[in-house]
């Protein structure tokens, strides 16, 4: 069943992709405006909506990755227990997410009593706590460490994977389906001088100002964004869902059944139709590369693809 999960998790995670992807190819319909002082700004005019399914895809990525964690609890602590767990005690097992030793020890508490295989000082114990985000020193961030050579060292707003899953999931289930944006980066930058800061666009936004009437290129680069949870910080959903995907499938589950990470981990890529395998057959001849990785080389041939056809040109103001 995780195998199954994860595999589903990384199917959606494709199919976003390509969605964002197809969106951000027809993202922004601008015009020409002429200023009082006969320059010329170039303007959106209107921003794509952005369907509807983008954030569904997301939130269906995230309850996938956490139920396949607590889909492994529960499998270890069936086996150490040896025979099914009564429903009193089934209810209370699942994967903690704690921010502190004192938060994992009253989890524990709460449960040992129905659940001894969950107590302090237990085998199963010590692995969910060396997965902790007050033990463990992964991070999720917001922007890529790849940017820093050029722009120099910048805040990388690094969160534990498993405290964004834990967001994300309580913020599914109890609020409303995370909103997607558009978000841009424009060209015009002074050479050897570069931003990477998204903005907000919509509507009236100037993607060239104070430009004159000789022909040039004018490059807005927009995508689909999300807001973390509690924080005004907003991300590429590929990204974010890839690096949590990462932590869960070969860092989170095999340390709760193996007690360390183990290579190779499961397969990113099943096949999940009716194609007449079993499980472990389809587990066999898996695909190793992630969703975010297939999309990326995919897009980039169609960018190539996009480069020989030469730019539209906006209508004169």
């Amino acid at each position: 069943m995780v195998a199954l999960r994860l595999a589903r998790a990384d199917e959606l995670e494709y199919q976003l992709g390509w969605e964002c992807l197809n969106w951000s190819l027809h993202a922004l319909e601008m015009k020409q405006v002429r200023r009082a002082d006969g320059l010329i700004d170039v303007v959106v005019e209107r921003v794509r909506p952005i369907p509807p399914v983008i954030s569904m895809l997301f939130s269906e990525v995230i309850n996938h990755l956490r139920a396949a964690i607590d889909n492994v609890v529960f499998h270890i602590v069936g086996s150490l227990r040896g025979a099914p767990l009564p429903s009193d005690a089934a209810s209370l097992v699942a994967m903690p997410i704690q921010q502190s030793r004192a938060g994992l020890t009253a989890w524990s508490n709460r449960r040992k009593r129905a659940v001894p295989e969950l107590d302090a000082g237990t085998d199963l114990y010590d692995r969910i706590e060396k997965l902790q985000p007050y033990k463990s020193p992964a991070v999720a961030t917001a922007i890529s460490a790849d940017f820093e050579p050029f722009v120099g060292k910048m805040n990388l707003h690094g969160v534990h994977p498993l405290t964004l899953l834990q967001r994300y999931s309580n913020d599914d289930k109890h609020r409303a389906i995370r909103l997607a944006a558009a978000r841009t980066i424009t060209s015009g930058q002074r050479p050897g001088q570069y931003n990477i800061t998204a903005q907000p666009v919509d509507a009236g936004f100037v993607i060239g100002a104070g430009l004159d009437d000789s022909p040039r290129e004018i490059d807005a680069r927009s995508a689909v964004h999300v807001p973390r949870p509690d924080s005004t910080i907003w991300v590429a959903p590929g990204m974010e869902l890839a690096q949590i995907h990462t932590y869960v499938a070969d860092v989170v589950i095999p340390t709760l059944v193996t007690g360390a990470p183990v290579s190779p981990s499961l397969p990113r890529q099943l096949r999940l139709d009716d194609n007449g395998e079993t499980v472990d057959e389809r587990i066999r001849v898996g695909g190793a590369d992630p969703a975010h990785q297939r999309v990326g080389e995919e897009a980039w041939i169609k960018a190539q693809e996009l480069e020989r056809d030469p730019p539209p040109r906006l209508p004169p103001p």
